[in-house]
């Protein structure tokens, strides 16, 4: 259990180094039913061993999804799978004892997962689970209700 809680202290201080490094984000403009649609921010280019996508920055992807449904992307985050699920989200928390899954969650049943660092082995609410940091790609929707009991209203498969 020391070892686990150690991996978990470990994750965290992983996630907060990079959440640190990376730039402040920028308010998404919230725009108003008669204002013009704003250009999609500007994604970063990765090359995924010989498959180049454009990582699109989690935040940016659920502010404003509507703008990317159906096109093939990739975004980053902490990718979680185990026991039925199979979800990005930008962070995790902890209560001591599990792992929790922060809201939004992406659902990424059949996407492309490209761990991008070690992983930790946990739980949520008993369930084994690994949360590892990791780029996801494929095709992007949203409106649905995608995953367990329909409970994830972004998809990336």
């Amino acid at each position: 259990m020391r070892s686990f809680a150690l991996s978990v202290v470990i994750l965290v201080l992983a996630l907060a180094s990079v959440a640190c490094a990376a730039p402040a984000p920028t308010a998404m403009p919230q725009p108003t039913p008669t204002a013009t649609p704003q250009p999609l921010p500007t994604a970063t280019p990765v090359d995924l061993g010989g498959l180049t996508e454009r990582i699109v920055p989690f935040d940016d992807l659920v502010l404003n999804p509507e703008g990317r449904v159906g096109a093939r992307l990739c975004t980053q985050g902490v990718a979680v799978f185990g026991s039925g699920v199979d979800a990005l989200l930008a962070s995790v928390t902890n209560n001591g004892v599990d792992l929790f899954m922060s809201e939004p969650a992406i659902w990424t049943e059949g996407a492309l997962r490209v761990v991008q660092g070690k992983c930790l082995d946990g739980s949520n609410n008993g369930a084994p689970l690994t949360y590892c940091e990791a780029v996801v790609c494929g095709r992007f929707d949203y409106g649905g209700a995608y995953g367990p009991d329909g409970l994830f209203s972004y998809l990336i498969h």
